[in-house]
């Protein structure tokens, strides 16, 4: 139906459905109805209605959202195949894991304002490129730290932690994850306004 409203012939129409389908995996599930489809399969779906028509430019608003972890995987390699063939993708998402792994460039944005802008590397290398996570007897994340990565930088912080943290604290050093910039690029803009 979507590909005879965008103007392809009956027989385009058949041609192209079935081209998605088989490129989406969908084809064992062509003749059930959407109702029946898991989440996974509804948003498969929706990407490939979005390319009946071949388009250089894509819009997708948060396309994995309440999606398991292997049906958003599965997205993410439809998404990278999609780059792969030149098309540009526009993508909103939540799961800043997810701007990690699809992006080129990343645009975070705080209370309707862009606050910062570039790769997704170049943004982790702002905060830091190494963090010290805190965590308490319970496992619970009580505090997380910047460092450089250093050895100096990580020895001066632990020195300052020391007399501030219980003995039961358990430290892991990590690599910056895209969490960690939007935390302390949206935290700095809060503190920034409310100050």
């Amino acid at each position: 139906m979507i590909c005879r409203l965008s103007g392809l012939t009956s027989a385009e129409a058949r041609a192209r459905t079935a081209e998605l389908l088989r490129h989406f995996d969908l084809t064992p599930a062509a003749n059930k109805r959407v109702k029946t489809y898991s989440g996974g399969m509804r948003r498969r779906l929706d990407l490939a209605i979005s390319l009946v028509i071949d388009r250089p430019v894509l819009f997708l608003d948060e396309p994995t959202t309440g999606l398991d972890t292997a049906s958003r995987r599965a997205l993410w390699e439809i998404i990278l195949k999609l780059k792969e063939r030149g098309i540009t993708i526009f993508l909103t998402t939540q799961y800043l894991e997810e701007a990690d792994q699809l992006a080129d460039m990343v645009s975070v944005i705080s209370a309707g304002h862009v606050v910062a802008t570039g790769t997704p590397q170049e943004l982790k290398s702002r905060i830091g490129g190494e963090v010290l996570e805190l965590r308490d007897e319970k496992d619970e994340v009580i505090r997380v730290v910047s460092t450089t990565g250093s050895i100096h930088d990580i020895r001066q912080t632990l020195n300052a932690l020391a007399q501030s943290v219980p003995d039961q604290t358990r430290i892991y050093l990590r690599k910056t994850s895209m969490d960690d910039v939007f935390l302390a690029l949206t935290t700095e803009r809060v503190e920034g306004t409310l100050s």
